[in-house]
């Protein structure tokens, strides 16, 4: 979620956020679903082009958002795994879901 943070505010502010910052905005700002009261919180980042230090604001509906693109994309890539296998086994997946056996290496 954080990568997803970073890549969110880049693209959409053009501000640089390290790992750490978008860890603090994660858990100041952010929820699985949209909020009824929008909070903010202030971060300090880089400009992509000068490289310069800048105050932006960040609210929780755009950590809202950067996340739902990660969440999208997971959608789509598990979607795409389980119509690529046999029926049989998108069944057993079905009935008992990914777990791991005992004993198993995962």
């Amino acid at each position: 979620m954080d990568h997803a943070i970073t890549d969110y505010i880049k693209h959409q502010r053009r501000v640089l956020i390290g790992e750490r910052t978008a860890e603090r905005l994660k858990m100041v700002l952010g929820s699985a679903t949209t909020r009824s009261r929008i909070t903010r919180a202030s971060s300090r980042g880089r400009t992509s082009a000068k490289a310069d230090l800048k105050m932006i604001e960040v609210s929780s509906l755009e950590v809202h958002r950067g996340d739902w693109a990660r969440r999208q994309t997971d959608r789509r890539s598990r979607r795409d795994v389980l119509e690529r296998i046999p029926p049989e086994v998108a069944g057993d997946i079905h009935d008992t879901g990914l777990v791991p056996q005992a004993g198993s290496p995962c």
